[in-house]
């Protein structure tokens, strides 16, 4: 087989643009034990697609299950890579991607091997949305970008559309919401213009999200409204309530308590019905947040309880950290102050082994992908010069044609060397990046930091040059952590590295040094500009409380500013500034001290206020 028999190749036509429609066609033909094999087989794969088009993780899964139990390589093999293809998906949707992925890296390569050019797109397609949830964006818009280069604008297969929206959800996951929206409006466009109202429906959820998430609450609730009753429309169930989830935020956002949790309550039931664990949960800790809110305890208490039946700390070890915050918070209003406490240890302790695991796995990751890939190519090198001597042997008599079956193929050798150190080159830098910076800010490491002192140090002392650096400390970062949680504490610190990285001149140097400390290297700067520039950025962080959804954050600085002599060394000016900003917070917080080397530069003077 190359293709589905008939009926099943009508039926996938309408998977896509019509999952619940084809669902209902096929449960009403139910097929005989006694159907044979291949049959069989066609029939639980689209089962199992258009479960999966409707977000029933169980349901997809047991179809793809029975579909490959019924398939074999040897026999049928573009059917077994399909079922491949199929039951990857569905290992994707349940939680279990990582299992996913020796099938369908098996079923892509077969289909490039034999040129099946829709299998292939079709599999790079899938293996762009487990890379986005595993958290490798990288690998995830190379997948995406290779897709949208072989799909057509044809509505009734994987289109350009589909490809674009899964573009922007790579941007969603990364939090750039604003790079997210371009893609989502071109398939929200191409949707519109061909009437396919199930994908038009997701398309708009993924606009009226961003909308929302970058503020602008009115258009993107217009969006989410549009997106429910299509999903209505078309009978996709979970469709209503991934909608409902979204308005409730801009319900709460708005202080529509009642009606958030009326929303709320709403997709509670559908996720319920359609087995969506993941879905439920979130639903659940919304449903506490909400009650928590509104000082409703008890309530609170309940959908605590019915989240914890929905979590699995294994498959979910990021919830399972914000569950431990969450439960804390309940904790503390309840005035159970010390068990408040150990919930926060025990969140803490896991996503400080989560932070870890996680990095070394995306290491390892690296590494292996840039192994696995330089012995591929020096595999291809080996079999070119393999062939260079079979063709020598077999053609000894044509001196002049052996001559120049030599070059090209030493030719092409030689390409792949350079190809090779190209990509050689191009791991190691992703490698060195990983070495240089902070995971958690994207800022330069303290290691890395220190090194670009001694060298901006020594370069301003060649050239006579103004320096300064400044510590900066941001005031009572442990009490953002004890009352809003570590999580929230992660995004002041992002959300004051990207203020910060964006004010700075391209020759200015930042980096984290320490858990919230930063060191800052000034050039061509005197004390005065230097001066300026702190406060100047120190003024833009008032919105950061907003920015990450704490309002009552009011985050402010203390700093340290030192300008440069030509005595000085790495150790003697980062002494100097540490004493001088510790001056700063001594002297009351949310200020900068400028050092003042009167009294062997040791006399701090010219403290300011920045709050």
């Amino acid at each position: 087989m190359t293709a589905l028999n008939e009926p099943f190749s009508d039926y996938a036509k309408l998977v896509i643009t019509d999952p619940q429609a084809t669902l209902d066609q096929l449960l009403a033909s139910p097929l005989a034990d006694s159907q044979d094999n291949i049959t069989l087989v066609q029939y639980h794969l689209l089962l199992s697609q258009c479960y999966y088009n409707l977000t029933y993780p169980q349901k997809s899964l047991e179809h793809a299950q029975l579909a490959v139990q019924h398939v074999s390589a040897q026999q049928q093999p573009w059917l077994y890579h399909n079922t491949q293809l199929t039951l990857a998906n569905a290992l994707e949707i349940v939680g279990r991607p990582a299992e996913s992925l020796p099938g369908l890296n098996t079923a892509i390569q077969w289909a490039k091997q034999h040129n099946y050019q829709q299998l292939y797109l079709q599999g790079i397609f899938s293996r762009g949305i487990i890379a986005t949830n595993m958290g490798d964006y990288v690998g995830a818009l190379g997948d995406f970008q290779r897709a949208y280069s072989l799909a057509t604008d044809d509505p009734n297969s994987l289109s350009k559309a589909h490809v674009a929206a899964m573009l922007a959800q790579v941007y969603e996951y990364r939090h750039e919401d604003s790079l997210s929206i371009p893609y989502f409006e071109e398939a929200v466009a191409a949707h519109r213009l061909n009437h396919a109202d199930f994908d038009l429906s997701i398309a708009l959820f993924g606009l009226g999200r961003a909308n929302r998430s970058i503020g602008q609450l009115e258009l993107g609730k217009q969006q989410l409204l549009e997106s429910k009753a299509l999903a209505e429309k078309v009978d996709d169930i979970q469709g209503v309530a991934y909608a409902l989830k979204e308005l409730a935020d801009i319900e709460v956002s708005e202080k529509n308590y009642l009606q958030a949790e009326r929303q709320l309550l709403e997709a509670a039931v559908i996720f319920k019905q359609a087995e969506n664990h993941q879905m439920s949960y979130n639903v659940s800790i919304a449903l506490v947040n909400l009650s928590l809110k509104t000082k409703q305890i008890d309530k609170a208490q309940v959908y605590l309880q019915q989240a914890k039946a929905y979590l699995g700390r294994f498959d979910m070890p990021i919830h399972s950290i914000g569950f431990d915050e969450i439960h804390a918070s309940l904790l503390y209003q309840q005035q159970d102050f010390q068990s408040a406490y150990d919930e926060l240890t025990k969140a803490f302790a896991t996503y400080r082994q989560y932070q870890n695991t996680h990095s070394t796995e995306r290491l390892h990751e690296l590494r292996s992908r840039f192994e696995m890939q330089l012995a591929q190519q020096e595999n291809e090198v080996l079999a070119q010069k393999n062939a260079i001597q079979q063709l020598q042997i077999n053609n000894e008599k044509s001196a002049k044609l052996q001559l120049m079956l030599i070059i090209a193929f030493t030719s092409i050798a030689c390409l792949l060397l350079v190809l090779i150190i190209y990509r050689s080159k191009v791991y190691k830098r992703k490698l060195e990046k990983l070495v240089t910076l902070d995971e958690l800010t994207g800022l330069y490491n303290r290691r890395h930091t220190l090194a670009l002192l001694e060298q901006h140090i020594k370069m301003a002392s060649r050239h006579q040059k103004g320096l300064c650096i400044a510590m900066v400390d941001l005031d009572w970062f442990k009490q953002i952590n004890d009352s809003f949680g570590h999580l929230v504490g992660d995004k002041v610190l992002k959300e004051f590295a990207h203020v910060f990285r964006q004010g700075l001149r391209s020759s200015d140097v930042i980096g984290r040094i320490g858990g919230e400390e930063f060191l800052l290297i000034l050039n061509y700067s005197s004390s005065d500009d230097a001066y300026a520039v702190l406060t100047s950025l120190a003024s833009k962080l008032s919105h950061i409380g907003q920015t990450v959804g704490e309002p009552k954050i009011d985050l402010t600085i203390s700093a340290g500013l030192v300008a440069l002599q030509p005595h000085d060394t790495v150790e003697s000016i980062m002494a100097l500034a540490d004493k001088v900003l510790y001056r700063a917070k001594d002297s009351g917080r949310a200020q900068v001290v400028i050092a003042d080397r009167v009294e062997d530069g040791q006399s701090p003077a010219n403290i300011q206020s920045v709050q």
